[in-house]
C-alpha cells in the first residue's frame, strides 16, 4: 500500500509504495531531488492537451537529469489495457525509483489499480483501495479503473 511521504514542496499528493513513487505534477526542484535520489525513469501520464500541460519541458528537464522518460497519456474516458500494458512495458525496462505522476495523482492511482489486479492478481477492491492510497480520488477515475480491470 502506498504511504505518503513528506519533503516534495509544492507537489500533489506523493506517496511511494516499493520502488515506486506516485504524484500530481512534480516541480523542476522535486525532479531534482529525486533524480538526485537515484531515480531512473519519470512517467507522465498527463495528456498534454487544453490545461493538462507541466508548465516546463518536463522531457527536457527529466532526460538532461539522467533518467528515462514515458509519456502515457490518460484521461478517465480514453483509460484502457493498452495504458496499463504500455506501464508493464516500461517498468519492466527499468531498474531504480520510477516516478509516475499526473496532474494530481488521480489518474496514477486508476492505473495502480488496474496494474495490481491485472498483472500482480490483487482481488478488485484490494487494488481499488491501493489506488486510491496512490492518489486515486474521483468516481469518475474509479469507474475507469473498474472497467479496465473488468471485474
Amino acid at each position: 500500500m502506498a504511504e505518503p511521504i513528506s519533503g516534495w514542496e509544492g507537489v500533489k499528493n506523493v506517496t511511494r509504495s516499493g520502488q515506486f513513487t506516485f504524484a500530481g505534477q512534480p516541480t523542476e526542484a522535486s525532479l531534482e531531488q529525486f533524480g538526485g535520489d537515484g531515480g531512473a525513469m519519470v512517467i507522465d501520464m498527463r495528456t498534454h492537451e487544453g490545461g493538462d500541460k507541466p508548465g516546463f519541458e518536463e522531457r527536457a528537464k527529466v532526460e538532461a537529469l539522467g533518467m528515462q522518460y514515458v509519456h502515457i497519456p490518460v484521461s478517465p474516458a480514453s483509460f484502457n489495457s493498452m495504458d496499463v500494458k504500455k506501464f508493464i512495458q516500461a517498468t519492466r525496462e527499468t531498474k531504480g525509483p520510477i516516478l509516475l505522476h499526473c496532474g494530481s495523482s488521480n489518474r496514477v492511482g486508476g492505473l495502480w489499480a488496474a496494474y495490481l489486479a491485472l498483472e500482480k492478481g490483487m482481488p478488485t477492491e484490494e487494488a481499488i483501495a491501493a489506488g486510491k492510497a496512490a492518489g486515486m480520488k474521483t468516481p469518475d477515475m474509479e469507474d475507469a479503473a473498474r472497467r479496465v480491470i473488468g471485474r
